[in-house]
Formats: structure tokens, C-alpha cells, sequence
């Protein structure tokens, strides 16, 4: 459903609100990420669920937790980084480049208007995000990882994080 979504909103041309969107599905896989790295050596997802409830990086969003992620590299904690900062410049927060593309062309912005430039902004984000998700699925579960079809659309995609991960 939140896929169908955040396409509906790109190709509708509410990109602002897309980005909000990709910028809470990246927030929510960050904290995802937790219960997986912290507790892998309770098998019960409701037992690591218990642990969490108590963890300070589960109960709350930082860019810091990603500094604290062992199954990602540092090279990749950058990458991240990069990724959220451009997610909050792109509309999640009104910065002097949001502001000034609803000044250029207050009409356009409130019209949903196609902008090509934010059109392919979306979808690099899209990219970065999907990316970073599948990252954490496949620490959840491995198996899908060796799935030939996910493999040729990760490829295709080129989701270098996710891709460097599969066999």
C-alpha cells in the first residue's frame, strides 16, 4: 500500500510529499534495524520486541544509530547519512532550496504541476531508500537474499548496498 502511494505521489506530482514519506520509511528501517543487530541471539521476534521496548535506539530516530549498525560499513554509514541530509533538504523540512522552489512557482508547487527535476529527485531517493530496506530484510531473513528474481531486479536497479550482499 505506502508503495502504491509514494508512486501515486510522484507521478501526481506531490513530491513534497513523497519525500516525507521515503524520509519516514528510511527513519523507520534505521529503527528496524535495531531490534535485528541488538537482539539477533533471542530467535523470538515477540522476546526481541520485549528487549527493545527498552532500548533508547528503538524508542526514537537518530542519524547517529547508524553509526552504532555493525551490518553496515562506514563507507555505507556516509552514504546514508548523505541520503537522509538529502531527504530533509528535499521537502521534509523547509529549507532555503524548498522555499525557494515554492517561491519560483507557488502555483505549480500547490497545482501538483510536473517538474522534471524533482520528478528524477523522487526517484533517486526512491532508489536510496528501497535500497537501505532491503538491506535490513535481508538481515531479517537471509533466505531471501539467494531469490534469482529479487537478484536480477536489485541488479537492475543498481542497489549497490543490497546487491553487495547477495550471492
Amino acid at each position: 500500500m505506502g508503495r502504491i502511494r509514494l508512486g501515486f505521489q510522484a507521478r501526481s506530482a506531490s513530491y513534497f510529499s513523497s519525500v516525507r514519506a521515503l524520509r519516514y520509511v528510511f527513519e523507520f528501517t534505521v529503527q528496524a534495524a535495531v531490534p535485528e543487530q541488538n537482539y539477533s541471539t533471542l530467535s523470538d521476534d515477540q522476546a526481541k520486541f520485549n528487549q527493545a521496548w527498552s532500548d533508547d535506539d528503538f524508542n526514537g530516530f537518530s542519524i547517529f544509530q547508524l553509526d552504532r549498525l555493525s551490518l553496515i560499513s562506514k563507507s555505507e554509514v556516509i552514504v546514508l547519512k548523505r541520503l537522509y541530509r538529502k531527504l530533509s533538504q528535499s521537502g521534509s523540512h523547509a529549507t532555503g532550496q524548498f522555499l525557494k522552489v515554492l517561491y519560483d512557482n507557488p502555483k505549480a508547487v500547490a497545482l501538483h504541476s510536473f517538474n522534471e527535476d524533482l520528478f528524477h529527485l523522487c526517484n533517486e531517493l526512491c532508489r536510496g531508500v528501497v535500497d537501505w530496506l532491503l538491506v535490513v530484510f535481508f538481515a531479517k531473513y537471509p533466505v531471501v537474499k539467494s531469490d534469482a528474481n529479487l537478484k536480477t531486479t536489485v541488479n537492475r536497479l543498481g542497489l549497490s548496498m543490497a546487491l553487495a550482499r547477495m550471492p
